[in-house]
């Protein structure tokens, strides 16, 4: 195939994930770069930690802690949620990195970034409460307070307060993590120019942040005790293991996915393709060799645990594993074509796009098929089968539904008003 028709096809195929994704849209019309391989990891994460879940409620994860398989079920699959927060970071402060440092108009960011997660989850939430008023022998519905918080977004938070609390009102807890991310997207704005001019200072104080916040998480009564308060072992116990889940754990994350993206405009403007890509090889392998040893750490202290996958890890899992899986994704998304097709593909790429609506309502399936159902729960291989062939489907077609009936429709009219806003703001700006 001549260089010219196979550039052609594939400015075809970016414009046609552009036209179905508003935001590949409108980077497209500002000019700024889309990493198909992203995209990819967007899908391959969220499949993973749904995979998870499958292997949870059909038994397998007890059963595969000490085995060969437990480095996929305890070590990658469910940390699948690391690479969702190093993705946030890349592709969020992108654009800065794009427009060398120039942030754009915080109002059209939040509209943008607001109607990116909020109505979706919203709605998510009112599956959550439906299921609960209707499905039979379910815990019932929690009271107001639960359901505020998790409408404005705190219900991870609340877990450090409350050792009772319904999260993801007793339905979908996977929403724990969109806790985290909309403080990501509260924060960028603060940090995003001194990041883009000290990237690694930024990714300094990340450090700084989630070193602090671990001694915090497990010592609180060192805090309690500045204000003159003694913390209860219960309290203590339920902050040492939900500490893990709050925002500043994940600095490093975020922190990570944003200097790849730092790195990946500054090496694609100073080298020239050919040259990038057959380092980015070398890097991608490399990056897997390093990478290696992390997951084996990962699984180790994950069976270990008493506490959760995250609550009791070492410091040098914290850092370093999503440090090398950062730079194996950016050196992955560099690489020669052949080599990105696995996350680049079309296939990939279309469950991308419907993957926060498959990620929303996955456990509301599983909740449903547990108390409607009579699944295996015997830890075969059966079982896994069949709570596949339940979960999977219905999570992908809502996915879809989601994606092409709320969350497509909304995020254009974000765009839109976002650029009308920009309009308006140029237009009372001083000549």
């Amino acid at each position: 195939m001549a260089a010219g028709t196979e550039a052609g096809e594939l400015g075809a195929s970016e414009a046609r994930f552009a036209a179905a994704d508003p935001g590949k849209e409108w980077r497209r019309g500002q000019g700024l770069p889309v990493v198909p391989a992203f995209d990819g990891y967007r899908a391959l994460a969220i499949l993973g930690v749904v995979l998870f879940h499958v292997f949870f409620v059909s038994g397998v994860l007890t059963s595969s802690l000490d085995s060969a398989g437990g480095l996929i079920t305890w070590a990658i699959l469910p940390r699948g949620i690391e690479m969702l927060f190093i993705v946030s970071g890349f592709v969020v402060f992108l654009p800065t990195v794009a427009r060398d440092g120039d942030f754009g108009r915080i109002g059209a960011y939040a509209i943008r970034r607001g109607a990116r997660i909020l109505p979706a989850y919203w709605v998510a939430l009112a599956v959550a409460i439906l299921l609960l008023a209707t499905v039979s022998d379910s815990p019932g519905v929690p009271g107001v307070g639960p359901i505020v918080e998790h409408f404005t977004m705190l219900q991870t938070p609340a877990l450090l307060w409350d050792q009772d609390f319904p999260l993801g009102l007793n339905v979908i807890a996977p929403v724990w993590t969109l806790s985290p991310e909309i403080t990501f997207y509260i924060v960028l704005p603060l940090v995003a120019s001194f990041f883009f001019r000290r990237p690694l200072v930024g990714l300094a104080v990340a450090v700084a942040v989630v070193l602090i916040w671990h001694a915090l998480g497990h010592d609180p009564n060192w805090v309690a005790g500045i204000f003159g308060a003694d913390l209860s072992q219960v309290s203590v116990d339920r902050i040492s293991r939900f500490y893990a889940s709050q925002f500043p754990n994940w600095a490093f994350a975020f922190a990570t996915g944003m200097i790849g993206a730092w790195a990946y405009v500054r090496i694609r403007d100073r080298w020239p393709t050919e040259l990038i890509e057959k380092r980015a090889a070398i890097a991608t392998v490399l990056g897997l060799v390093a990478f290696a040893p992390f997951v084996y750490l990962a699984w180790d202290e994950a069976v270990a645990s008493s506490q959760g996958i995250y609550a009791q890890e070492s410091l040098v899992v914290t850092f370093g594993y999503p440090a090398a899986l950062a730079a194996t994704m950016v050196a992955l998304s560099l690489a020669p074509a052949w080599m990105q097709r696995p996350v680049a593909n079309g296939a990939i790429r279309r469950i991308a796009d419907i993957s926060y609506g498959v990620y929303l309502i996955h456990f509301a399936v599983i909740f449903f098929a547990l108390r409607e159902f009579s699944l295996p729960h015997d830890r075969s291989l059966w079982a896994v089968v069949a709570w596949s062939l339940v979960v999977f489907p219905v999570s992908i077609v809502y996915g879809y539904l989601s994606a092409r009936f709320l969350e497509r429709p909304i995020r254009r009219w974000a765009h839109r008003f976002g650029r009308r806003e920009q309009a308006a703001a140029e237009a009372r700006a001083p000549a």
